[in-house]
């Protein structure tokens, strides 16, 4: 079984090839629910009223892998409100009620695992479905309540036994958006549920000579509900998954690696197209002249629209970038080939920013390329035939 979970894993990872990116998060939740399936005792004297609730809030971190699968844990802080009466309390003492409140409150770690799905044109809004547990520590010991009705000449006693702790098994489905490239918002709606008794609760009403039971019955509550659930996220690191290199053929060597890299400039090359500098960016050797080009939108797909032009002659015009990756077949000119993303908007985010792999056949050089409406970034392929 495990083995079948693992692989599972391995095939949603590489789904997307495109979308290849780790993202680490923190954030906080709060949730609010209705308790559940609390009231297993002999149910002929007590009975939930309206009012009982479920309330928490929680501090998590959550890792999130190629925008498919998810794993959140952290801490968090619950309260269970019950609130209960003796429904024949009122016809032994016309015009008297009992009224019984339990206010309990515990910690409790957690862990859970995530699935999303995108629902957005842009992939900025996704469906999830989360699964986990809780391991909840409550109060140890007894606490022991009594009131005396000396109108009634009858003896209440409420007794409450905290159990140490319970493991629950927790679900969620809901909807997450990101605001921004680094905000992200939840809200579902979750669950718990739990087999082993949280708490306790022994209802006696005796006599006052206390020889005689008039009244009897116990709660027991797992700390099983149902409710909503809000999140927020800030994501705080991303680590950019490397392309895989193609192992070479045995005559043929590998080729240099890029040798131009993100804070390295060159002069402005070819005076400006259609108004705007080309500035090379990158520079990537390749081996042979026909090259495959990969482009997509590797983070928040924001709208971005972008035109591709090689050695002045447009390959692609007016094209939006998207989570999928665009393919294109090119031929080159021995030398230098100047690749140039020219933006025309910003997206959502600004600058226009495009994920592109240069693949020769036996290596795969990822860029990631800028461009802003005034300047077009650019790679320079330099097609060096083997010898």
């Amino acid at each position: 079984m495990r083995y079948l979970f693992f692989s599972i894993l391995l095939i949603l990872f590489n789904q997307y090839e495109g979308d290849a990116q780790t993202q680490f998060f923190v954030g906080g939740s709060l949730k609010y629910g209705i308790p559940t399936n609390s009231f297993t005792g002999n149910g002929e004297y007590l009975r939930g009223l309206a009012g009982s609730s479920q309330a928490g809030i929680e501090l998590s971190g959550y890792i999130r892998f190629k925008h498919r699968i998810g794993l959140i844990g952290g801490i968090g802080q619950q309260l269970q409100y019950l609130h209960l009466r003796d429904k024949d309390f009122s016809n032994r003492h016309p015009g008297f009620v009992s009224d019984i409140e339990n206010y309990s409150y515990y910690y409790h770690v957690f862990s859970q695992i995530q699935f999303t799905q995108s629902i957005s044109t842009y992939g900025r809004t996704f469906v999830y479905v989360n699964g986990g547990f809780d391991l909840n520590f409550a109060r140890s010991g007894s606490i022991e309540d009594r009131d005396f009705f000396s109108i009634t000449n009858e003896q209440v006693d409420v007794k409450t036994t905290y159990n140490a702790s319970n493991i629950a098994l927790t679900g969620e489905v809901g909807v997450q958006h990101f605001f921004s490239a680094k905000f992200l918002m939840t809200a579902g709606i979750n669950t718990s549920f739990s087999n082993t008794p949280l708490y306790e609760m022994n209802y006696t009403v005796t006599s006052n000579s206390g020889s005689t039971i008039l009244a009897q019955d116990n709660m027991t509550s797992y700390g099983n509900y149902i409710g909503f659930k809000a999140a927020a996220f800030y994501k705080f690191a991303e680590i950019e998954a490397k392309p895989k290199k193609l192992k070479p053929h045995p005559e043929v060597p590998s080729p240099p690696a890029v040798v131009a890299k993100d804070t390295i400039k060159k002069d402005t090359l070819n005076g400006q197209l259609k108004g705007r500098d080309v500035v090379v960016t990158h520079r990537v050797v390749v081996t042979s002249p026909k090259v495959t080009i990969k482009i997509w939108d590797h983070q928040i797909i924001d709208g971005d629209i972008v035109s591709l032009n090689l050695n002045g002659n447009w390959l692609v015009e007016n094209y939006t970038l998207e989570k999928k990756q665009y393919v294109l077949q090119v031929d080159l000119n021995e030398g230098d080939n100047l690749f140039v993303l020219h933006a025309l908007n910003l997206g959502k985010y600004s600058p226009n920013t495009a994920a592109i792999i240069i693949d020769d056949g036996v290596t795969q050089n990822k860029v990631i390329l800028e461009s802003s409406l005034l300047q077009s970034g650019t790679i320079d392929i330099v097609f060096q035939p083997k010898k």
